[in-house]
């Protein structure tokens, strides 16, 4: 939440993905975008904002300066941004007044003015403004259903979405002042001006704004493209569904590639796909993930707790006990797995279940009041990302419940490999010491630290690495070795590591560190 605005992040799986920015309209939320948004994140990293008066934002300010900064604010330094009715108007605004941060812009159904003039007649005829205006004024949210009539035209499956809405979400506020800013909205002589890529899509049957408006476009920017859907109405986020979709494919592959990152330890798809072989198999397996998180728990904040995260949530094992400390909380749980996910939502019901990366957590600034995160932090590459993304979700004062591996883990598995082989086995764990000087780099107050040191035992080495394969927390390193190890060094891994053996057994020791964190609490 920031200066009034909503934002929610939703994350591609796709690397190197481009931002998108969606805009809704007047008197409607980010909901407007929730049938799109599965296709377009395959695509790209949206930020759905919810603008003053709807949705989960605060008390509504229509000020459009201010409303200006808070979507500055809530959206990624540089993206394509996606407007509807308003939202694209607000969008010209923007690439107006920041044209480095707007690589884009395509609208729909955004009309440069909004309200006919003498000089400009593809619009809202002004007798028929001023009439809905007053009976904004004198009806409230009543007078909704005209407005929804209008933008659904004779479609009935879009009158129903209309109703299903308007029964669904809290009622607007601030109507009134957010007509009376669209109609002084005027972008006749910005528009011309734009220096980056801009696509007007307008619908054959819009009731609010005149298909005769591709003309006039046409002639006050001429470089601009116009797209004209036939047969649809105003709603265009719901009745042109791929054609958008292609329109923002288009879009985007004109646009500059995003640079590559740093070549990484560790296959971030590698790390998700083990863990989605490992869904049906990871809870008979996870002696040691089940230990460490009891022990987590036990760490609770002793306070009231409305909405909780359980990052890197596997197969939703901690739910129950988490719902159970705190029976009126809100519980999201988020994995990078979706196998896990899909495996948690089909033994769990009445929660939230998102596939997410802890670097790029597909949730709201401050929405959080507690992370419990259970043997996660190990398998980032991007420290900061992550420290930063749990500073940007948590609510001041809110609480980060961390367990993670040391170095020292596994020591006795990567000693054995060394000696058949000269691949990485065994996956690279942080130092405490960097692990917290990262978190608290981010903001993040460091309360209480803990180091155990744990030994679980096997009859063979071979039964560990079974374990270890069961749970999708085998060798996922870059640098591991190709193909399947041969029947030569896997016995002389076997051999070396006989060399551990005490009182009949081998043991697998890991170095746990348990950290608590506060975001601190606003001055």
């Amino acid at each position: 939440m920031r200066a009034g605005i909503y934002s929610e992040r939703l994350s591609s799986s796709r690397q190197g993905a481009a931002e998108l920015v969606l805009l809704p309209g007047w008197s409607m939320d980010s909901s407007i975008w929730r049938e799109l948004a599965p296709a377009l994140r395959q695509r790209a990293n949206l930020s759905l904002l919810d603008l003053p008066g709807t949705g989960r934002s605060e008390t509504a300010h229509w000020d459009l300066e201010s409303l200006l900064d808070a979507v500055l604010a809530a959206a990624p330094p540089s993206a394509l941004y996606l407007g509807w009715s308003l939202g694209g108007m607000l969008a010209w605004e923007l690439a107006r007044r920041e044209p480095e941060r707007v690589q884009a812009v395509i609208t729909l159904g955004s009309n440069p003015r909004f309200v006919a003039e003498d000089a400009w007649t593809t619009a809202l005829p002004a007798p028929q403004f001023r009439s809905f205006r007053q009976r904004v004024a004198n009806q409230g949210c009543r007078a909704l259903g005209r407005f929804d009539r209008l933008q659904a035209g004779d479609d009935p499956l879009l009158r129903n979405w209309c109703r299903r809405y308007r029964n669904a979400t809290a009622a607007p506020r601030g109507l009134g002042a957010a007509l009376d800013l669209l109609r002084q909205l005027d972008a006749r002589e910005t528009l011309p001006q734009l220096p980056m890529p801009v696509l007007h899509i307008l619908g054959e049957r819009d009731q609010l704004v005149p298909a005769s408006l591709a003309g006039a476009l046409a002639e006050i920017a001429p470089r601009q493209r116009v797209r004209m859907l036939a047969g649809a109405h105003h709603l265009l986020p719901l009745c042109a569904k791929e054609q958008l979709l292609a329109a923002v494919e288009e879009t985007l592959s004109h646009l500059p590639a995003r640079p590559a990152g740093a070549t990484l330890q560790r296959s971030k798809a590698a790390v998700a796909a083990s863990f989605d072989k490992a869904a049906g198999s990871y809870d008979q397996a996870a002696t040691l993930q089940r230990r460490v998180g009891h022990s987590l728990l036990g760490q609770l904040p002793n306070r009231p707790v409305r909405r909780l995260l359980d990052l890197g949530c596997g197969t939703g094992y901690f739910r129950n006990a988490l719902r159970q400390r705190y029976p009126r909380a809100r519980y999201t749980g988020i994995d990078l797995s979706q196998g896990m996910v899909k495996y948690a939502a089909g033994v769990n019901s009445g929660s939230d279940w998102l596939v997410g990366d802890a670097e790029d957590l597909p949730l709201a600034s401050q929405s959080v009041e507690l992370v419990f995160s259970n043997l996660v932090l190990q398998w980032s590459e991007r420290l900061d990302r992550l420290a930063a993304e749990l500073m940007r979700v948590l609510v001041p004062g809110g609480h980060c419940l961390v367990a993670t591996l040391g170095p020292a883990t596994l020591h006795e598995l990567r000693r054995a490999w060394a000696a058949a082989d000269e691949y990485a086995h065994v996956n690279q764990f942080t130092p405490l010491a960097e692990l917290q000087a990262t978190l608290c780099a981010a903001g993040l107050w460091l309360e209480s630290s803990d180091t155990e040191h744990l030994q679980i035992h096997y009859d063979q080495a071979l039964h560990l690495l079974r374990e270890l394969k069961l749970l999708g927390a085998h060798n996922v390193n870059r640098a591991r070795p190709p193909g399947l190890t041969g029947r030569r060094r896997l016995q002389e891994f076997c051999r070396a590591y006989e060399n551990f053996r005490e009182g009949g057994k081998l043991p697998a020791s890991y170095e746990v560190h348990y950290m608590r964190l506060t975001r601190p609490a606003s001055p």
